[in-house]
């Protein structure tokens, strides 16, 4: 079982009450679903606690910065898929445009699709 955090609010870290929560969710789920591992991935730095208690009940974590290699920084550097939210090239509005015709990353902009910068962003 995977779950996701996402926070877009810079210096937010992740607190040892996500770690909790997503614990607890797969113990609900792990039986009725054959679910045999949990891991919580968030665009945030952990916390001391959030890590120890992860540690301690066998929740992997990825984060921004953990572990030390293979974290979600390394992760997207290996890979280059460079969210399109990061670049401050472009408006709010035109990053909004970008994800409502499901472009994510940077590497999938491209000359075609620049073109749908102009349009209106979705209500």
């Amino acid at each position: 079982m995977v779950e996701a955090k996402f926070h877009n609010l810079p210096g937010t870290k992740t607190d040892v009450h996500v770690s909790l929560y997503t614990k607890a969710r797969f113990d609900d789920l792990k039986e009725k679903n054959g679910l045999t591992k949990a891991i919580l991935i968030t665009n945030t730095k952990m916390t001391v606690d959030a890590i120890s208690y992860a540690d301690c009940v066998g929740l992997n974590l990825i984060s921004w910065n953990y572990p030390n290699e293979e974290n979600l920084r390394d992760l997207i550097e290996k890979q280059n898929l460079h969210p399109v939210t990061q670049l401050d090239s472009i408006t709010t509005a035109q990053k909004k445009i970008l994800l409502e015709n499901h472009i994510v990353v940077c590497k999938d902009i491209t000359d075609k699709n620049l073109a749908i910068l102009s349009l209106q962003p979705k209500n």
